[in-house]
């Protein structure tokens, strides 16, 4: 089975994990932007910081954004040949993993970046993706620069 290669640019890189710093201690959200080609590489060319929704009381532990916000930096992206390549968001005082309720809301063919962060900034990025509503999920390695 050829596995997918996700590349990452180190400005995307730098961007999540700032946002995820800024906003510790809640959790981070944001959507990741790029291309897909035919070979099995996704680029990711962009991150978009999006707002917390959630209150103060869940937002240490839940995000929830502005279905507008989505459409209207989706918009804007598709006007310079990007589409949504996934979501990512912090786990702030935790590893970087998937938590059940992560792995309830996956949408297939997104990919899922989860950033740890705690007091030191963060500490690291893995990457997730479930192909179809059947297949399981597969974490993915990426190229880019921590």
């Amino acid at each position: 089975m050829d596995e997918k290669v996700i590349r990452i640019d180190r400005l995307s890189i730098f961007g999540m994990k700032t946002h995820a710093s800024l906003q510790y201690p809640d959790e981070c959200c944001g959507l990741m932007f790029g291309q897909r080609t035919k070979n099995k590489t996704v680029k990711i060319q962009e991150c978009v910081p999006l707002n917390n929704m959630e209150d103060s009381l869940q937002s240490k532990r839940h995000f929830t954004v502005s279905p507008m916000s989505v459409w209207s930096v989706e918009k804007a992206a598709g006007k310079r040949g990007l589409e949504i390549i996934g979501i990512y968001h912090s786990h702030p005082d935790t590893g970087a993993y998937l938590s059940k309720e992560d792995e309830e809301k996956m949408i297939p063919g997104q990919i899922y970046a989860v950033v740890s962060v705690g007091n030191e900034g963060c500490r690291e990025i893995r990457m997730w993706e479930k192909a179809s509503v059947d297949a399981g999920i597969v974490e993915h390695r990426y190229e880019g620069a921590l």
